[in-house]
């Protein structure tokens, strides 16, 4: 049979996962190719490749962030801090014991219980009346609160060191919010506060904190998260602790598709509050809790180590690999910002970036909102209402967690009622994701100009005309890809230039190629062109890029290693038959105790595992593109994916086998509809006449077409054509005679294999048989599958679950909410408007009556 009709996917009953599949096939078609970023050279311009799927699974990726020591990020502990707390002092044991009450008015009455011990009884009395005679004179207050002036009380007797000390103690944690204190030639003074220097003035003792001191103001702990952004886990902890996100730092963001540790730190959040709330997070875990007095902030990272699986390897085996990643390892792969820089749809961030640095703020948010593929439904119906004009609708239809720019800028038009100040609306997103667009130009600009350089001189050494900055080796940046400075992941170090006289001192890993930006040099040969050539024809020049009308957006421009080497690189063939099970071992899977994944012995895929260490500024997806020279985008990975399903579900997850033959293994169907067909009059007795002689075998008129058949090897037979074991054996002339008591053919048979699926699989949908006697669909479908009339017995099922449920709720209802007394609790609950206690036998009567009322239907129309 011709290649075409065996890859021919069948039409009329086609799986869920071959509707999903096709229809991302033809998403992907419009998202953004690496081409489309400047992604175009390699470092071995002779290696063809192979294939492979790049994160099958989210435990095919894990990543392990590298502190500033070097030492790989580890989650090992879910419960206590690492450091045990140390002894709080005597000042803070001292002001622990003087158990200050809540309520102000006890604190004030307990403070003088305490001063009496150091002033005396009697400065203790006159300070209290002094208080209180303020109070009640100058506020006409009885509760002797805060007074409308300031007046103060100075004292006659000397004190010393300590026993100054000792009063300012008491006042601050007592009288804090109502008398200050100072010293005046050894005398205290008293001052009552005024209610104008309260609303000045903190009203927390001077106490207050005094837990974090000794151990510092920030909680450091591990986070491991699967398949979720860092910033919005940040933001989940926050809600949950009800805390504000900033309140959170980390060195640096990491990939959403995956299983990534990393260092995060809380500002003053006791650990244990850390550990209540990742037991309520799922697919999150956090750990090894320590104390410090310094924020974790971006940047403050060496780089990650990576561990990624590559799963159905083809067209490469151990021996003809070696020496590419021998290769790999010691020559390194250029240091392309990745596809994840510049989003994966249509419209691109630096698209976007772009229309920022020319100040089009108009365009700007139009091409945040403007309408996409591969968007969720909710999100591709608000960009629709967007580009008919009703920003309200569009805000309204945005789901609420997904997509913050666009709700940024939708809130602020529909907070202002116009769109005319598309500026204030794009500065309405939170500033990290603004600059995160203008940095992807600067991206796009540094990709296209370092392919040129690798095309024009390719990369065996530094050649004059390059910017230079001597390597330090693994640690070359100290950013992550998410830093919000101008400059972005790449380095300020001022480069030297290579003259023809020092180009030998010098190697490829030191050189450099400038993020455009007012600040920098550029290279002094060929290269340097391109980037004017290329700002040029977008409108804008790389000396004047601080001529921006907002300051944030004047870009100075930094530098960044064209060519890279990973660290401590290793790898290792694994076979597999499941694909739904892990081939690494996660942190977590550790502290669970969880067996190591190993290699299955005749497996029937084959999977590359790699493990290696990058600097914070590369992409890990770039050293796999050196690698396979396949797509890194989104788009191309859905395809290869879905393909790899599509094949699996068509073949029972044999590669090797034939596809048209394993589809017609997969639709029981087939069978079934055949030999279950009624005769021409529609008896019910003469159905299982036509049953009997289906299932006997027979060759003759009234027998069916078709033979039983292997799972995986078709069979067929006809009245007037030998059995076949092959496709090419198809009749193509008329399966089924007029006297053969099943339904009339009257047509040829067409030879192809997706035709021939929909002439079997859905006759009632087929023109060709309307000719056949007419059943009604319930009937039609009881013949074709030859089952039994189980329509009491379904009913009869839904209507018992469906009353359990109703007596369960109900029970719960009278329990929880109205004891024994339901009827008077449930007239009390309407008088008082709680309508919502009536929510749940309200529900369980309504799903009854619907289950009711479709099993009275069915009933009818199978006898109608």
């Amino acid at each position: 049979m011709p290649e075409s009709e065996h890859n021919e996917q069948p039409e009329a009953k086609r799986s869920k996962t071959q509707d999903t599949a096709e229809e991302q096939q033809a998403k992907a078609a419009d998202f953004l190719c690496e081409s489309d970023a400047g992604i175009t050279e390699f470092v071995t311009p002779g290696w063809h490749g192979f294939d492979a799927i790049i994160k099958h699974r989210f435990s095919d990726f894990l990543v392990n962030e590298i502190d500033p020591q070097g030492a790989v990020v580890r989650l090992t502990s879910y419960t206590e801090a690492d450091d045990p707390e140390p002894e709080p002092s005597a000042e803070e044991q001292a002001i622990k014991a003087l158990d200050v009450p809540e309520d102000p008015k006890e604190a004030f009455a307990k403070a003088f219980e305490h001063l009496e011990p150091i002033l005396g009884s009697s400065d203790t009395l006159v300070i209290k009346e002094h208080l209180e005679k303020q109070a009640d004179d100058d506020d006409g207050d009885d509760d002797g609160e805060l007074t409308l002036e300031q007046r103060s009380l100075l004292l006659d007797q000397e004190l010393d060191k300590q026993q100054r000390k000792d009063v300012y103690r008491v006042t601050n944690n007592f009288l804090g919010a109502f008398v200050t204190v100072e010293t005046v030639d050894g005398k205290l003074k008293f001052i009552r506060r005024a209610k104008a220097d309260e609303k000045k003035t903190v009203q927390k003792p001077r106490g207050w904190g005094a837990q974090w001191r000794h151990c510092g103001d920030y909680c450091y702990f591990v986070m491991q998260k699967e398949n979720t952004d860092s910033m919005d886990v940040l933001s989940q902890i926050a809600r949950k602790l009800h805390v504000k996100p900033k309140s959170f730092g980390m060195a640096g963001t990491k990939d959403k598709r995956g299983i990534t540790v990393q260092r995060c730190s809380a500002f003053r959040v006791d650990h244990k509050r850390l550990i209540g709330v990742s037991r309520q997070l799922r697919s999150i875990r956090l750990g090894n809790f320590s104390y410090g007095a310094e924020e974790l902030k971006l940047g403050r990272l060496a780089g990650n180590r990576f561990c990624i699986v590559l799963r159905f390897v083809q067209g490469a085996d151990a021996e003809s690999l070696a020496p590419v990643l021998a290769g790999l390892r010691d020559t390194g792969f250029i240091n392309y910002y990745g596809m994840q820089r510049f989003g994966t749809q249509s419209i691109s961030s630096h698209t976007v970036g772009l229309a920022v640095l020319k100040a089009d703020w108009q365009l700007v948010v139009d091409l945040i909102l403007r309408p996409r593929p591969g968007d969720s439904k909710d999100v591709a119906r608000a960009r629709a209402l967007w580009a008919e004009g009703d920003f309200t609708g569009a805000l309204r239809a945005m789901p609420p967690r997904a997509a913050l720019a666009e709700r940024s800028v939708l809130q602020t038009f529909a907070s202002a009622g116009s769109k005319a100040n598309a500026m204030a609306a794009f500065n309405a997103i939170p500033r990290n994701l603004r600059l995160m667009y203008v940095h992807a130009y600067q991206s796009f600009i540094w990709n296209t100009a370092a392919s040129h350089r690798v095309r024009l001189f390719g990369v065996d050494s530094a050649v004059p005309g390059d910017l230079v900055i001597r390597s330090t080796g693994f640690c070359q940046s100290n950013a992550d890809d998410q830093q919000p400075e101008p400059a972005d992941d790449a380095t300020h170090t001022e480069p030297l230039l290579v003259t023809a006289d020092n180009a030998h001192e010098y190697s490829i890993y030191d050189v450099v190629l400038p993020l455009p930006g007012w600040a920098v040099k550029y290279p002094g040969h060929q290269v340097k062109a391109v980037y004017q050539e290329t700002m040029q024809r977008d409108g804008l020049c790389p000396e004047t890029m601080d001529k921006h009308p907002l300051k944030e957006y004047r870009l100075a421009g930094a530098y960044r290693h064209i060519v890279i080497r990973p660290r401590d690189f290793c790898f290792e063939w694994m076979r597999f038959d499941n694909d739904t099970l892990p081939l690494t071992q996660s942190d977590s899977d550790v502290i669970e105790g969880k067996s190591v994944p190993v290699s299955v012995e005749d497996g029937k895929h084959v999977a590359l595992k790699l493990a290696f260490d990058l600097p914070s500024s590369a992409y890990a997806t770039m050293l796999l593109r050196e690698l396979i020279r396949k797509e890194t985008t989104a788009g191309h990975h859905m395809r290869n994916i879905t393909n790899a399903i599509r094949k699996r579900r068509l073949t029972n997850g044999n590669p090797s086998e034939n596809f048209a033959a394993s589809a017609v293994a997969l639709g029981q169907e087939t069978r079934d509809i055949i030999h279950g067909i009624g005769p021409a009059n529609g008896d019910k007795n003469s159905r299982s006449r036509s049953n009997s002689n289906s299932s006997s075998g027979s060759s003759s008129g009234s027998s069916s077409a078709f033979q039983q058949r292997s799972p995986t090897k078709p069979c067929f037979s006809s009245p007037n054509k030998p059995e076949a074991s092959t496709w090419d054996a198809i009749p193509t002339t008329g399966l089924f005679s007029s006297d053969s008591g099943l339904l009339k053919r009257v047509s040829s048979m067409p030879g192809n294999i997706s035709i021939f699926r929909a002439h079997l699989t859905n006759p009632l949908q087929n023109p060709e048989f309307h000719a056949a006697p007419q059943y009604t669909r319930r009937q039609a479908v009881q013949l074709a599958a030859n089952e039994p009339d189980d329509t009491p017995l379904y009913g009869v099922f839904l209507l018992g679950v469906t009353s359990v449920v109703f007596v369960v709720s109900m029970y719960a209802l009278v329990v929880s909410k109205f004891m024994p007394y339901t009827g008077i609790a449930l007239l009390d609950a309407i008088k008082d408007d709680d309508y919502f206690c009536l929510l749940v036998p309200i529900t369980g009567l309504s799903f009854n009556f619907a289950v009711f009322w479709n099993w009275l239907g069915m009933k009818y129309f199978r006898h109608n």
